[in-house]
């Protein structure tokens, strides 16, 4: 398995934003761009010598994407079968700050591989792979050891606390052991099941203070269908990922932003066994990291921008909002069940002819989602489209953006809930969860699908060019179940749809313990009980989540009879 797949894929997606489209970027030199432009003009038209000129002209009006231009030159030099100056150029990129995030070995090198130079410079190159991995296996050992020095501060400062003492105490916890993080950025190990991890890059931000609280901003990157391995490494690339303007907020915010990498088999649009990337992500992060509970933010770009729409609809508990750029909302793997966005928030930058979901269709769902009570916003771009942000044209949709952002706090404890499930694994929100399912059974009244067709879609061409398509924006396959319930004077009401099995989870922040707690479950009480604060399950529930606000003293499981 090469070293930086998952990032050297990336970077073939990005060399297509930033480099061939790069016109699409504002330039401080007209003649830079022009002569670009013409550069790769020539290229398609074979005129490669032409080319290579055109190119060392550009560069010497504007030298702010020099490496980049090298790699170009070093291609062109190779189509025009001119190896000397394709080496020249490669080793200029070679020892420059963008080696990490080169392709070596894409197919237009493949001349240069029967080169007998090509053997020297390759082992160069491995050295470097071999420096990288020696570094990942520092950050490795890094974090095994705050791993360790987290769980034994935890179970000090906690261990003999009884129940309700035990309870304020980790609504107050904080790591205080200082800790040194070796960079600004850091490689971590995340599993992805028993026996396979992925890895994310964290980057803390200016004059980090390991004891203070954070908001975190998790970035879900896209293009997950054309990785074809999880990364051993997570490098400077990851931060290019979430686009420089993103990158950039996250730091001028103060935010720990945190970037996990997935593949086309495991991943968090497509793959049911990439689900479990995005909530172990979260949990590595809290396990080692003081962190604002309040204000987790899931936001991603693409394929990753649909990840934060598919988490928002089936696992939002850990996050105060969430943010997709160039989305597509749709759960691939299962039902859309649009309401339970009714429990969090979503920021939507689209771009007014990106071919991954036409406007004319997010218009129609911004409509829909607000009409059903969602807090959903959309902002409309015209521009670039599918690259949007990563070109400047973006920096103005940043100010909103951040503007959103910092407005948005986690509630698990709000007075009242809808959710909806054709799969148990995604049957929870906050102080609910759907255990089993009974979908032979009538639908409630109430209980309503939400769908619209999209007739037109755009070509992935220069001209986004319209196509005539009917498409069901939904398209679900299962029944599901559905739960609708609120909270007052210690009383819950809940209402069931085809649920055989429902939990129900309790925390002081919702209930007064100092009387009995009653729950009325379609309309017959189910429960009349003074709860306690179990020590036992509130140790075992924190020890699991590392969650210091959404914590529960109590849960009770309901069989529901089919009415």
């Amino acid at each position: 398995m090469t070293m930086k797949n998952v990032q050297r894929t990336l970077l073939l997606l990005l060399l297509f934003l930033t480099t061939v489209h790069s016109s699409f970027a504002q330039r401080l030199d007209p003649a830079y761009e022009r002569l670009l432009d013409e550069a790769f003009e020539a290229k398609g038209k074979g005129e490669y010598q032409k080319a290579i000129s055109l190119l060392e002209e550009a560069i010497k009006h504007d030298s702010s994407e020099i490496y980049w231009r090298y790699y170009n030159l070093a291609d062109f030099a190779t189509l025009a079968k001119d190896h000397n100056k394709a080496f020249y150029y490669l080793e200029k990129v070679r020892t420059s700050p963008i080696a990490d995030e080169v392709v070596w070995n894409k197919p237009s090198f493949a001349p240069l591989r029967t080169d007998v130079r090509w053997a020297s410079f390759q082992k160069r190159i491995d050295q470097a792979d071999s420096l990288a991995l020696a570094k990942q296996s520092a950050f490795d050992t890094w974090q095994t050891k705050w791993r360790e020095n987290r769980r034994k501060e935890r179970e000090q400062a906690l261990q003999n606390e009884p129940g309700k003492q035990l309870y304020k105490a980790i609504q107050s916890f904080a790591y205080q052991q200082p800790m040194e993080v070796p960079d600004r950025w850091l490689s971590l190990r995340v599993p992805v099941n028993d026996t396979l991890d992925t890895r994310c890059y964290v980057r803390v931000p200016p004059n980090y203070n390991s004891r203070r609280h954070y908001p975190v901003l998790f970035f879900l990157h896209g293009a997950v269908r054309a990785i074809k391995e999880l990364p051993q490494v997570a490098d400077s690339l990851s931060f290019r990922s979430a686009g420089e303007a993103v990158a950039s907020m996250a730091d001028s915010l103060g935010y720990i932003l945190v970037i996990p990498f997935a593949s086309k088999q495991f991943n968090w649009m497509t793959s049911e066994a990439g689900a479990a990337i995005v909530p172990n992500t979260v949990q590595v992060i809290r396990e080692i990291f003081n962190v604002d509970e309040r204000r987790l933010y899931l936001a991603g770009h693409s394929n990753g921008a649909t990840g934060a729409f598919i988490n928002l609809v089936r696992s939002p508990s850990d996050f105060a909002g969430f943010y997709g750029f160039n989305t597509r909302p749709q759960v691939f793997t299962g039902g859309t069940f649009l309401k339970n966005a009714q429990n969090r928030s979503f920021y939507a930058i689209a771009v007014d002819k990106d071919y991954y979901y036409p406007k004319p269709a997010m218009d129609t769902l911004t409509a829909l989602a607000q009409r059903l009570g969602i807090n959903w916003q959309t902002r409309t771009f015209t521009g670039p489209p599918h690259w949007f942000p990563f070109t400047e044209a973006f920096d103005a949709a940043v100010p909103d953006l951040a503007t959103a952002m910092q407005a948005a706090r986690r509630n698990p404890f709000q007075d009242s809930l809808y959710w909806e499930c054709d799969d148990v694994t995604y049957g929870r929100c906050d102080w609910l969860a759907i255990s089993t399912l009974d979908t032979l059974a009538p639908a409630a009244g109430w209980h309503k699908g939400y769908n619209f067709e999209i007739t037109e879609w755009y070509d992935n061409d220069a001209n986004a060019t319209p196509i005539d398509t009917l498409q069901q924006a939904f398209p679900n396959k299962l029944r599901s179940g559905a739960v609708r319930a609120a909270y007052s004077n210690n009383t819950f009401y809940i209402e069931t749809s085809r649920v055989g099995q429902l939990k129900l989870f309790v925390s002081p922040e919702m209930v007064n313990l100092e009387k009995p707690v009653r729950v009325y479950l379609n309309g017959e009480r189910v429960l009349r009980k003074k709860l306690t604060y179990d020590r036992g399950y509130i140790r075992d529930t924190f020890n699991s989540t590392f969650d210091e606000q959404a914590l529960w003293v109590n849960e009770f499981l309901f069989q529901i009879t089919s009415q």
